[in-house]
């Protein structure tokens, strides 16, 4: 089953072995979407650049999902 679709991993994650990983293609874009982001630039432009798959309204969600801060996160099942 695919995780993802339950919303149970994080984009720029992923299980391998029943752990959480960091994928890094999408980490990697997630960086430039903040970078960018924080830089100045508008939020629907950052991800554009950043070629994040996200819709205006997904963005904002980002910002508040405590695993982009870097404390992690735990899937329990």
């Amino acid at each position: 089953m695919d995780l993802r679709s339950r919303g149970k991993v994080p984009y720029g994650y992923k299980i391998v072995n029943g752990k959480a990983e960091i994928e890094t293609d999408e980490a990697y874009r997630l960086r430039t979407f903040f970078d960018l982001y924080l830089g100045g630039e508008a939020m629907s432009a950052a991800a554009k650049k950043a070629g994040l798959p996200y819709s205006p309204s997904g963005l904002t969600h980002l910002f508040n999902k405590k695993v982009y801060l870097g404390t992690g996160f735990t899937l329990l099942w």
